[in-house]
């Protein structure tokens, strides 16, 4: 049987099992009784000692004072860019309204963006 590779057995290998329920998903059942448990005096006690609200209500404020200076952190470093982009872009526009009144050397736009209110450093 060597000499002939098809003549030998083929090795056969256990066919995988489906499973029962063929791909559904399976959720167990919580049972939980119908009725709470009733608090007794030894839990209100415990709950009296455990939660006290101005404590809550300050470490609430302290982790929402913490949340914003963080976001300030991380979202408006821009502030100061943008504000600057601002005043560069007004001071643009006195310039363009300058030249269109007819200031053409830097001195007249100089005084016109002074009669504007802006602070020129000649």
């Amino acid at each position: 049987m060597r000499d002939n590779p098809i003549a030998e057995p083929r090795p056969t290998f256990p066919r995988p099992r489906r499973p029962a329920m063929h791909g559904r998903q399976i959720i167990p059942a919580i049972h939980e009784p119908a009725t709470p448990e009733p608090i007794t005096d030894d839990d209100r006690e415990f709950i009296a000692e455990e939660i006290d609200a101005p404590t809550i209500v300050r470490r609430a404020r302290t982790l929402t004072e913490a949340a914003r200076a963080y976001v300030d952190a991380q979202v408006y470093p821009a502030a100061p860019i943008l504000a600057a982009a601002d005043r560069e872009r007004r001071l643009a526009a006195l310039i363009a309204d300058a030249q269109r009144d007819g200031a053409t050397t830097p001195e007249a736009i100089a005084a016109h963006l002074t009669r504007m209110g802006v602070a020129v450093r000649v």
